[in-house]
């Protein structure tokens, strides 16, 4: 044999062993580059279809805050309505109610823009029109307001008032009143309503 082929054939054997392992190491690389590849592209998949769950969780909490949002709004919106037409009542009653022989008549003049025509006349046609020829003093010790259940508009008042005529002894008693208040603004007590008085006795 000649020698010169054998070096050839080592060669050739050990080129091929080369290309074997050459080949069985990329194929490796392929292998272990393409599961990377499926668990990278998985996770990506995974972590949308999270991000899209939690947003639309965000979305609904959102949705969800912003009714409540509302309603309180709203509801607040009618207890500040309820305390502003309180105190408008209040303030209409702390005109009229007190009087002496001086203001007896007159007292209704600085309320009669708050009330409607009608309930002026109505309280009006409550008194003797003309005015005490003696000394007459109505005086509001107390005074209190309250909303008539959950509606804006009806209000029940409350006055304890204490009258004197001439130099006779204070007769003290409660008045209670049904007000009505015409929705919109400005306001005006479209209704007022006597539920009767109320005197303190002594038991005995």
């Amino acid at each position: 044999s000649d020698p010169l082929l054998k070096p050839i054939g080592r060669n050739g054997e050990s080129m091929n062993l080369n290309r074997l392992l050459v080949g069985s190491v990329l194929g490796l690389l392929f292998l272990v580059m393409g599961g990377s590849l499926f668990l990278l592209v998985r996770e990506n998949h995974d972590l949308k279809e999270a991000a899209a769950t939690e947003s639309q969780s965000i979305a609904f909490e959102d949705s969800y805050s912003s009714e409540e949002t509302e309603k309180l709004d709203q509801e607040e919106e009618k207890q500040t309505d309820a305390s502003a037409k309180a105190l408008f009542v209040e303030g209409v009653f702390q005109q009229f109610l007190p009087y002496t022989e001086d203001t007896y008549l007159s007292r209704f003049d600085g309320v009669a823009d708050k009330l409607d025509d009608a309930v002026l006349d109505q309280l009006k046609g409550m008194v003797a029109t003309l005015e005490p020829g003696i000394r007459v003093q109505n005086t509001v010790q107390d005074l209190a307001v309250y909303t008539k259940g959950t509606n804006t508009d009806h209000f029940l008042v409350v006055a304890r008032v204490s009258l004197q005529v001439g130099e006779g002894i204070d007769s003290v008693y409660t008045q209670v009143y049904q007000v009505t208040v015409a929705p919109g603004e400005p306001y005006i007590i479209k209704n007022i309503a006597s539920l009767g008085s109320i005197a303190p006795f002594e038991l005995e």
